[in-house]
């Protein structure tokens, strides 16, 4: 169908387009990144992709969601705002959903990959795991 043939025709240069709006921060990812990415971008992964979009909507993803209670544990859940894929309520609803304590952090300023927009957040998420 016309996923896999766009999936096809990804390469390196349609990677880094993509990655352009991924994220706030203005131009594509890291080169060194995006290489790793088409690296490990074979048919396989290609297929679990398409899969996960198509059998994804957002209803089935807040029923996948639900079976989060199922973990007691402390949870961090950081956030880019402008994912431009997976909306920002979903942090919430995750956060809503776990039978542990969990932290949400919103972040107006990132997208989809939100170390990118905002690298200060890897400090945080360090901080979060050491204090465990």
């Amino acid at each position: 169908g016309l996923g896999e043939l766009l999936m096809g025709a990804t390469n390196r240069l349609v990677s880094k387009q993509i990655s352009r709006e991924a994220n706030v921060t203005p131009g594509p990812l890291p080169n060194e990144f995006l290489a790793s990415v088409n690296e490990h971008f074979d048919q396989g992964t290609q297929r679990a992709i398409l899969q996960l979009y198509r059998t994804s909507p957002e209803e089935r993803l807040a029923q996948l969601g639900a079976g989060l209670g199922r973990l007691d544990c402390p949870a961090l859940i950081i956030w880019g705002d402008q994912d431009p894929y997976i909306g920002a309520r979903f942090a919430d609803d995750y956060a809503a959903a776990l039978s542990g304590p969990s932290e949400v952090v919103h972040l107006p300023d990132a997208g989809h990959w939100p170390w990118f927009d905002r690298p200060d957040v890897i400090e945080r998420v360090a901080a979060f795991f050491n204090t465990r």
